[in-house]
């Protein structure tokens, strides 16, 4: 029995990926190691999104490339995205490498291992996190926006079809799933390609039907999509957390424009209050990119003023990443990293304020919160609340040892920036 490796970067929709592959590896003659130098194949899920991806990528295809010129890797096997954007530089420079393949490319994956079966819509039984699942609900992309490379990596958007959707969510849930966590490249333009009258607010009502599912979770709403009817949808269903991850990118009309993001500044501030008032107290997560071809001092502080006036619960922000092939390589006027890397400090700094007031305002209150894991080398169980996503956004930590996947209530006696104490 051969032992394989399963080394997943990336985003939670190659998360997503590796569990199909695993399930499929499953099927086999193999068995799984967590330790590559272990292993006698080595399969290298990768990400190729922007260049600190694809660095990554590489470190990691070179690190088991060389296990392999020492012989303790049989096999060296590499999928993803990294592998569509760059296939042919990729087998020249780093010969080692025995197999390569795109995204969803399962079937191939299957065959080469020799695996029977069907694979190409394949719907999975099982998370790597057990508790909590990502489920995709499209792929691909059509938003075209010209700093993305995401539409030539996985091509056009196709939403999956409900059916089996439903199916691999009741598959989860009988797993063991409690919170499902919605993902695609835009979840708010789900089943317009469709022709069959099938919408998110469909999707998230059915789901909110099976019982052992306690948290449904929507991440990836663009906003030029996200309209009135998907926010009622939200409101009439009551299992999708009061938390909704709308990316920005930025604020400022000429950089919105620039970017081809489809909504002004006059929409987003709109969007956000309507969103706001039509969920009382719901917790808003949001992206932005600084640093983008074109932006002035005058950009960025129009940028560091919104953030600071609307006062966003959870933030995360990039550094523009000039990406071969995207419209935006060609642009004028890029800007030295050095300034990049100021604005975001910056703006992080800034957001580190507005989270230290708002988790503050939780001492002494009393929170629903899902649990993670139990540190045992800290002696503290780590859970997140149900206005935190898994891996991207705080945690709630317990001086007490609690089994994962349980939903308790807790106190919150003290706060950090990022963290939560109760």
């Amino acid at each position: 029995m051969y032992k394989i490796s399963l080394v997943t970067l990336g985003c939670p929709r190659n998360t997503v990926d590796s569990e199909i592959i695993a399930e499929i590896i499953n099927k086999g003659d193999y068995t799984f190691t967590p330790f590559t130098d272990e292993a006698d194949i080595v399969l290298i899920n990768t990400c190729g999104f922007i260049k600190n991806a694809e660095i990554e990528s590489l470190d990691k295809i070179r690190e088991i490339a060389e296990l392999k010129r020492k012989g303790k890797v049989k096999k060296l096997i590499v999928v993803g995205c990294l592998v569509k954007r760059y296939e042919n530089e990729i087998k020249i420079s780093i010969p080692e490498i025995d197999n390569i393949y795109g995204v969803e490319s399962f079937s191939e994956i299957a065959s080469h291992l020799k695996i029977k079966g069907n694979f190409k819509n394949y719907k999975r039984k099982f998370s790597f996190f057990k508790h909590f699942a990502y489920i995709k609900i499209s792929e691909g992309c059509d938003s075209n926006c010209s700093y993305c490379t995401v539409p030539k990596i996985r091509g056009k958007y196709r939403s999956r079809l409900p059916e089996d959707i439903f199916e691999e969510a009741r598959n989860l849930a009988d797993s063991g799933v409690k919170e499902l966590i919605l993902i695609a490249e835009n979840t708010a333009n789900y089943g317009k390609d469709l022709g069959n009258g099938s919408d998110l607010g469909y999707i998230i009502k059915t789901l909110n039907e099976i019982e052992t599912i306690k948290w449904l979770r929507i991440m990836y709403l663009h906003p030029a999509g996200l309209n009135e009817k998907i926010l009622n949808d939200i409101v009439e269903t009551d299992k999708v957390c009061n938390y909704l991850d709308i990316p920005l990118q930025h604020i400022a009309d000429k950089i919105l424009h620039k970017m081809r993001r489809k909504v002004t500044k006059k929409k987003i501030i709109e969007l956000l209050e309507k969103v706001r008032k039509k969920i009382p107290g719901v917790s808003l997560r949001t992206t932005f990119i600084v640093g983008f071809p074109g932006e002035t001092e005058k950009d960025f502080s129009e940028l560091y003023e919104f953030v600071k006036e609307a006062e966003f619960d959870r933030l995360g922000v990039f550094k523009y990443s000039k990406e071969k092939g995207t419209d935006a390589y060609n642009l004028k006027a890029h800007l030295p990293e050095k300034i990049k890397d100021e604005r975001l400090d910056e703006l992080m700094l800034l957001q580190q304020e507005i989270s230290l007031r708002k988790n503050k305002d939780l001492i002494g209150k009393n929170v629903n919160v899902l649990i993670d894991l139990y540190d045992d080398s800290k002696g503290v169980t780590i859970g997140r609340t149900e206005k935190d996503a898994p891996e991207i956004d705080n945690s709630v930590i317990i001086n007490d040892k609690i089994e994962p996947g349980s939903l308790i209530e807790v106190k919150i006696k003290d706060a950090k920036e990022y963290d939560i104490f109760g």
